[in-house]
């Protein structure tokens, strides 16, 4: 038994093992400068809510592969949509409620701008924008000419606002807009009546919330965390990168416009003596002289020419992008082909 024994596993206990579990807990040299704080995602949501918010929104208007993963990112999420199908037994009955369903799908968007299936796909855009949508349960009147007396209506995070925390009149908490109830369900959302970067939508004044109860409401969202009552944006975890992304190609794209500008600078012994194609100073009293094909220029002595070669971006540039897009896609979990196009 001895010779088996050789080749036992050890155990995985003592102070050498835990200390190696607990690494990340230390405070050495290397995680000094690491001190997380120890917050609720419900206190972070509250607190950086609006501002995640705006510039998730202007990033997947201003960025291209933001833009292109929103759309991909619907697409694949809703794809060819909700499609209902009855399994009433009666052959009539069945077909009178599916031709019902249908003709209701064309009239169940509230703003009357697309149907049930553009609902789908706007409310997969917000999820990936700002990581939750709101769809209120609207019931017509029947003089209203609908074949079903309902229609949805379609709310923007915005429009509940992060900063409604209080207790309400009846006792009941206001968390991010939310109204609980004692044991912690859900009964009401305090929605703005309207759009507070709306600068169009101007009337009469009215108060600042509506109490929607619970029941008529549909709050769509992915949590993330326990506990977690309001949504964050999709694309949150790759925002930074697509932003400074955004700024290193327009500086790039700027820094070769300027490169190209210039062909060349002339020194001149004589600077009162005009050159071949050369213009009046301007304001600096710098002048420019134009290039143009066939021309054959004769310097005066000690006048010299020096063509302008500005240093390219290297090898680095195309790998750099390349591996900053692959974090970004990893980020949003989208092939990196869907974020960038390339094929």
């Amino acid at each position: 038994m001895g010779l088996f024994d050789r080749f036992r596993r050890r155990g995985s206990g003592g102070p050498a093992a835990m200390r190696a579990r607990l690494e990340g807990a230390m405070a050495k040299r290397r995680l000094r400068g690491w001190n997380p704080p120890l917050e609720n995602i419900n206190a972070l949501v509250a607190s950086g809510g609006p501002r995640l918010l705006a510039r998730s929104r202007e990033l997947v208007v201003t960025n291209g592969y933001a833009a292109n993963a929103c759309e991909a990112f619907a697409a694949n999420l809703v794809g060819d949509g909700i499609k209902l199908s009855s399994l009433i037994g009666d052959a009539d009955l069945r077909d009178r409620v599916q031709r019902l369903w249908l003709a209701w799908t064309d009239e169940a968007d509230a703003d009357g701008l697309t149907d049930f299936y553009g609902l789908q796909a706007m409310v997969a855009r917000e999820m990936f924008v700002a990581g939750e949508c709101f769809v209120r349960l609207r019931p017509r009147r029947a003089e209203d000419g609908l074949l079903v007396p309902l229609q949805l209506q379609l709310l923007q995070s915005e429009m509940l606002p992060f900063e409604k925390t209080e207790t309400a009149a009846n006792g009941n908490r206001i968390r991010c807009g939310i109204e609980f109830d004692a044991t912690g369900k859900r009964v009401a959302y305090h929605f703005r009546r309207r759009h507070p970067g709306d600068s169009t939508d101007l009337g009469a004044v009215i108060p600042e919330t509506v109490r929607v109860p619970a029941g008529d409401l549909l709050h769509i969202y992915r949590p993330i965390d326990a506990g977690q009552i309001r949504g964050l944006p999709h694309v949150a975890p790759a925002m930074v990168r697509l932003f400074l992304l955004d700024q290193y190609d327009d500086a790039e794209l700027d820094r070769k416009k300027t490169a190209a500008m210039f062909a060349g600078f002339i020194t001149k012994t004589a600077p009162e003596d005009p050159m071949m194609g050369e213009s009046a100073a301007d304001l600096d009293g710098a002048a420019i002289a134009s290039l143009e094909p066939g021309t054959m220029q004769v310097l005066l002595p000690g006048e010299d020419v020096k063509f302008s070669s500005p240093a390219d971006v290297g090898s680095s540039y195309e790998a750099f992008q390349y591996r900053t897009l692959l974090a970004v896609s990893a980020s949003l979990g989208l092939p990196y082909h869907l974020v960038t196009g390339d094929v």
